[in-house]
């Protein structure tokens, strides 16, 4: 019984992807038609862009009494891509990725529980940090009778995750999360459309982990966080280049806050003494300038 129906869904995939794709290649017939060589600037049929970015990656952590606990400040450059499909009732269906290295300055204290004197300590050094976040998203065109602008509502599944560099131990964390989001296209002219866009992140569940037992501790600390939120927002323009290419460059803002995670109880690998380590509130800014081509 499971192996038919597992046949049924398989063949009724086949048949939307075919009748998907088939309306697909008739409206990127006609957007030529339209344009002559151009493509419409307006996101429409099947699009895909790739491209890279730059900005500022800014992470931070506070502690119970609301002290400062640490600082990274850094530069970035990554990657992108997308790709996406928009049928004629104006349902959207779209996939993106990033992939970057951020380097910059840590700004924090020493943590070492088994020397007092130690412990605390102001410490700055160089630090890197490996992020990147997947997206798959759908939406409606809530202006689908225009041609000279758009606006969906659309929603998903994300995923963000964040890598420390240049420490003892490893951190790993990531943010499993809902966009809900509103983004739109206006055209202004004949030769360019602004673009805009603004979010919010539900966080389903963030989890961290921390290789504790490669820094003095007998445990590696790991934890799963469910207080958060994200936000994001950007605004582009979307272009013809000189060669008749499709070019787009967007400011983009993205916050995280995520909460205090509980303590786990552990030991000094040392000294044997009990203590306790836990992840303090953080919050995370990136601000990023982002150019890509669309094909």
């Amino acid at each position: 019984m499971k192996n038919t129906i597992l046949a049924y869904l398989k063949a009724y995939m086949l048949g939307v992807l075919c009748v998907s794709f088939g309306v697909v290649g008739s409206l990127a017939d006609e957007e030529y038609i339209a344009y002559g060589s151009q493509k419409s600037l307006m996101k429409s049929g099947l699009y895909r862009s790739l491209g890279f970015y730059t900005g500022y990656h800014h992470y931070g952590e506070v502690a119970y009494d609301g002290s400062r606990v640490m600082r990274v400040d850094s530069a970035t450059f990554g990657l992108l891509g997308e790709l996406g499909v928009i049928n004629p009732l104006g349902v959207k269906l779209e996939g993106s990725a990033r992939l970057g290295y951020a380097l910059g300055i840590y700004t924090g204290g020493i943590l070492d529980t088994d020397n007092e004197q130690r412990n605390g300590q102001k410490l700055v050094s160089i630090m890197g940090m490996l992020a990147g976040d997947v997206e798959l998203k759908s939406g409606y065109n809530l202006l689908r009778a225009s041609h000279r602008a758009s606006l969906y509502i659309q929603g998903g599944l994300g995923y963000f995750f964040n890598r420390t560099e240049f420490l003892v131990m490893d951190r790993l964390q990531g943010y499993l999360y809902v966009p809900l989001e509103l983004e739109g296209e206006v055209h202004i002219g004949n030769k360019g459309v602004l673009n805009y866009g603004l979010g919010y992140r539900y966080l389903i569940f963030g989890n961290h982990l921390s290789t504790a037992s490669e820094y003095g501790f007998n445990d590696d600390y790991y934890v799963t966080q469910k207080d958060g939120f994200g936000l994001s927002a950007f605004i582009g323009r979307t272009y013809y280049g000189e060669d008749s290419t499709l070019r787009s460059i967007r400011l983009v803002y993205e916050y995280w806050h995520i909460g205090t995670a509980d303590p786990m109880r552990t030991s000094s690998s040392i000294t044997s003494a009990p203590t306790a380590i836990y992840e303090p509130e953080n919050s995370t800014h990136r601000l990023l300038l982002q150019y890509s081509y669309r094909f």
